[in-house]
C-alpha cells in the first residue's frame, strides 16, 4: 500500500511539474490551481444538471410547482404546505415554474457556495 501511495504522489508531481525539473514552482502551482477550479466548476455544473433532471420529471426544461412539490415531498420529506411555500419563495418571477437557469442559481447560491461549506 505504501508503494501505491508513493506512486500516486509521483504521478501528481509529474503532472503538475510541467518543466520536469522535479520541483513545483509558483507558476506551475498557480496553473494547477486554476485547472482544479475549472474542474470543480464543471463538477458543480454536472451536479446541478443532474438535480434539475430529478425535478424536471417530464423533461420539458421547466420545473413546475407540481413537479417541485412531488420531489420535495417524496425525496425531501417536505409537507405539502412547506413544499408549496418553498416553491413560491424560489419562483421569483411568479410564473409557476423554475427554469434551468433559475434552478442553477438557487442550487449554486444555497448549496454549492463557499460560505456554506465547512
Amino acid at each position: 500500500m505504501l508503494c501505491f501511495v508513493g506512486m500516486q504522489k509521483i504521478t501528481v508531481t509529474f503532472k503538475v511539474d510541467e518543466d520536469g525539473n522535479g520541483e513545483i514552482d509558483f507558476a506551475e502551482f498557480c496553473h494547477c490551481m486554476k485547472k482544479s477550479q475549472s474542474l470543480a466548476k464543471s463538477s458543480n455544473e454536472e451536479i446541478i444538471r443532474q438535480c434539475f433532471k430529478i425535478f424536471d420529471q417530464d423533461g420539458n426544461g421547466m420545473i413546475t410547482e407540481n413537479e417541485f412539490k412531488y420531489v420535495a415531498k417524496e425525496i425531501g420529506g417536505f409537507s405539502d404546505e412547506l413544499a408549496e411555500h418553498v416553491f413560491h419563495e424560489l419562483d421569483i418571477s411568479s410564473n409557476g415554474h423554475l427554469s434551468a437557469d433559475q434552478f442553477a442559481a438557487i442550487v449554486d447560491d444555497y448549496l454549492l457556495s463557499d460560505h456554506l461549506r465547512y
